[in-house]
């Protein structure tokens, strides 16, 4: 057999080694990660429960179908993360800093929302203790230029 060949066969070979296997599922229960810095993390179907959070730095992170009961995101900067399609249960995001996020068909309940700012975040779908807030938003966007004031 040729160099070439041989050359050409073991890199068709070095090209077929199995990727490794991803998790299925991601737990996490009882971990402070206060003042935390994340980047770049997928935690995208994890389950997330009595976690603190607090003052942590996201930035692109993917929170997309997770399950997350009993957490603090309290006074946490949060950047480019999705929610999408989550549902999170009894959590604060009290005073937290939230842009360029997604909540598309995220279900919360029993949520802090104190303080909270949010710049920029993609809303629609977002359920709120049975409210879609799309729904909700539009209908007060609607009675808002037709409200006349008594003089």
């Amino acid at each position: 057999m040729s160099t070439e060949k041989k050359t050409a066969k073991t890199a068709k070979t070095a090209k077929k080694k199995p990727a490794a296997k991803r998790a299925k599922a991601r737990v996490m229960s009882g971990v402070d990660l206060s003042g935390s810095k994340l980047r770049d993390v997928s935690l995208a179907g994890a389950k997330l429960t009595d976690v603190s959070l607090a003052k942590a730095d996201f930035a692109d992170v993917s929170l997309e179908r997770a399950h997350i009961d009993n957490a603090s995101f309290a006074h946490a900067r949060i950047t480019d993360v999705t929610f999408e399609d989550a549902h999170i249960e009894n959590a604060s995001f009290a005073h937290a800093s939230i842009t360029d996020a997604s909540f598309r068909g995220a279900r919360i309940t029993n949520v802090d929302l104190r303080g909270v700012r949010i710049d920029d975040a993609a809303i629609d779908g977002l359920t709120i203790e049975g409210v879609r807030i799309d729904k909700l938003l539009a209908g007060a966007m609607k009675a808002s230029p037709s409200r006349k004031r008594n003089t």
